[in-house]
């Protein structure tokens, strides 16, 4: 819950106070970026065997592998940095982020439905399809309340 909800609020705080509160355009993306959707094409791709074979906590752990796999990454290019310096840079990095939170939102919607649904709402999307790139660059960003807030 903490990296789902920490991820979705740290890229929708950077493109409020970067980008205008648009989802920003990837101009480019390097072999990073190139590794995450290839990560997320992956977890689609074992998703049918998972569900036929009962494997869901497996299936559930994945996803959140994947997520916390984003979260690094984003440690790691520091887009809150990234941003003073190449805003084109920093626009594929928070692209790649909200993209991977869309994935795992559709992912997750069977298992945390109200959640998921605030999380899309948020990125204003209703597309629900497992394809990357899917995610509109341009697109105004909703407000949230905190996906899981502390009790």
């Amino acid at each position: 819950a903490n990296d789902f909800g920490n991820l979705l609020s740290r890229v929708t705080n950077l493109i409020k106070k970067n980008y205008d509160g648009f989802i920003p355009s990837p101009k480019s993306s390097a072999q990073v970026e190139s590794i995450i959707q290839i990560s997320s094409d992956r977890l689609v791709s074992k998703l049918d065997d998972k569900i036929y074979l009962l494997k869901i906590n497996e299936l559930i752990e994945s996803i959140f592998e994947f997520i916390r796999g984003v979260n690094k990454y984003m440690e790691q290019k520091a887009p809150w940095k990234l941003v003073k310096e190449d805003r084109d840079a920093a626009s594929v990095v928070l692209y790649t982020a909200a993209e991977s939170l869309r994935i795992s939102s559709v992912l997750l919607s069977p298992i945390m439905p109200s959640r998921t649904k605030i999380l899309l709402q948020t990125l204003n999307t209703v597309d629900k399809s497992l394809i990357w790139g899917r995610l509109k660059p341009g697109t105004k960003i909703k407000d949230h309340e905190p996906l899981f807030p502390r009790i």
